[in-house]
């Protein structure tokens, strides 16, 4: 089989305590800046203060918006555009998580667009430029400081969509583990459970990659099974934290998946069940991974089982592929559910099934299924669901 392919990260990541090298970087995109986040953690840490310090440094007029929510919403992200086209924004420096640099990316997009951002968003406006984003993480889950994407929801019509294009790769990520430490257990799982499924929607695909692709997603999640664990249950270890930060982004910075076709199925899911429950996204990928594993699990995908087993899970050889696969699963809901402590299923979130219709419908709209590893019906997608129950 032939290769053919571009690859291009313009993010330049500054790893550790390099937050002094700010004012260097922002001086080369401008004066005017917007500072995006959420929560009092910031400003708490000691985190804001050593940013404006360093903004202060090259005179920046700065601006702050805040209202950011989990599952970003539209009608914020046209607010905070609205804010840049007034004042003129040249860049903007996202601090937080998944939701708050998905944030700045829509802002930045919208920002360009004197509309209402879902037309973007929804691919009736073309999607042509984005301010520059300076990304400074303080969770490991989403890899959003190091990616193309944002995934954006519309309350009004129950929609969750993804805004992608090379100019939302952040200009720059910085990206300190210790400002993990303070994340609860529960963020720390959930982004374990993330992290995980963003290497398993690639690793799980219908086309055979390069082998050393494949090799380095098995390390990567043979990584989040030693260290994911640790970070949650010790949230000042050092190297746990480290490597779960930098598992998350190559996780999803278009690494593995340059070689195969990018064909997702249990992100879909997952984002249907936050659009109508607004639910954390590590959870409802820790509920729905097991069953979808399930679901896919035939002749065609336990050499692909067999593989993980042997490399990620360090399975004895000896078992048969269809036990490796029983067994893979077992150990993530032992992972997701025993040690980590995630809600198992939709009934403990009181969830039922009386929107598993509608929800299904929505993931088929525009193509009549749910293309992925395997092709999901809306009467699969409803079963899938109902195991979630």
């Amino acid at each position: 089989m032939e290769f053919s392919f571009v690859y291009d990260i313009p993010t330049k990541v500054f790893f550790g305590d390099q937050i002094d090298q700010l004012s260097t970087l922002v001086k080369r995109y401008g004066q005017k800046v917007m500072i995006i986040y959420d929560g009092e953690h910031v400003k708490t840490s000691g985190l804001y203060d050593r940013i404006i310090k360093q903004l202060d440094k090259v005179s920046a007029e700065v601006i702050e918006f805040r209202e950011v929510r989990p599952n970003p919403r539209h009608t914020d992200i046209n607010r905070g555009a609205q804010r840049c086209r007034e004042k003129q924004i040249e860049v903007l420096i996202a601090i937080g998580g998944g939701s708050v640099i998905d944030s700045a990316k829509a802002i930045g997009t919208a920002a360009c667009y004197d509309g209402d951002c879902w037309d973007i968003i929804s691919g009736k406006q073309p999607q042509e430029h984005c301010l520059p984003i300076i990304a400074v993480s303080t969770i490991s889950a989403t890899g959003s400081e190091m990616d193309s994407g944002a995934v954006i929801t519309n309350e009004e019509t129950k929609e969750k969509r993804v805004l992608a294009g090379q100019e939302l790769y952040p200009v720059a990520a910085f990206m300190d583990p210790k400002l993990t430490y303070t994340v609860s257990r529960r963020q720390t799982a959930c982004g374990v459970a993330d992290i995980i499924a963003h290497i398993f929607e690639e690793y799980f695909t219908p086309q055979e990659g390069l082998l050393m692709v494949d090799s380095v997603m098995e390390g990567l999640i043979r990584t989040m099974l030693v260290c994911g664990p640790s970070a949650v249950e010790e949230p000042v270890n050092y190297e746990a934290r480290a490597n779960m930060m930098w598992t998350a982004v190559w996780a999803i910075n278009g690494f593995v998946a340059f070689d195969r076709p990018h064909n997702w199925s249990m992100h879909p899911l997952g984002h249907q069940l936050s659009a109508y429950y607004d639910l954390t996204h590590g959870i409802t990928l820790a509920i729905i991974m097991p069953r979808w594993l399930k679901y896919i699990k035939d002749a065609r995908s336990l050499p692909l089982f067999r593989k993980l087993g042997l490399h990620a899970f360090l399975l004895n050889p000896e078992l048969t592929s269809e036990a490796m696969a029983d067994e893979i699963i077992q150990q993530l809901e032992n992972l997701f559910y025993q040690k980590m402590g995630l809600p198992s299923c939709l009934r403990d979130l009181k969830i039922g099934s009386e929107h598993f219709d509608e929800m299904a419908e929505k993931l088929c709209a525009e193509e009549g299924c749910l293309n992925g590893y395997r092709r999901l019906t809306k009467e699969n997608i409803i079963d899938i669901y109902r195991q979630c129950l």
